[in-house]
């Protein structure tokens, strides 16, 4: 199975009516989100190089 994960600004808003949201798009086809903060902090090193 491939791991899927979005990456967004954006946070969860279920009860928003006026667009549908990245993360909860996400939620609705089973796959992961994470904020570009997280991301960088699990991820990036201190002069901002990214490594997984």
């Amino acid at each position: 199975m491939i791991e899927k994960t979005g990456y967004t600004h954006e946070l969860s808003n279920p009860q928003s009516k006026k667009r549908i949201l990245i993360p909860d798009a996400a939620n609705a086809m089973q796959v992961d989100s994470i904020q570009i903060y997280d991301l960088l902090s699990q991820h990036a090193k201190d002069n901002f190089t990214f490594s997984l």
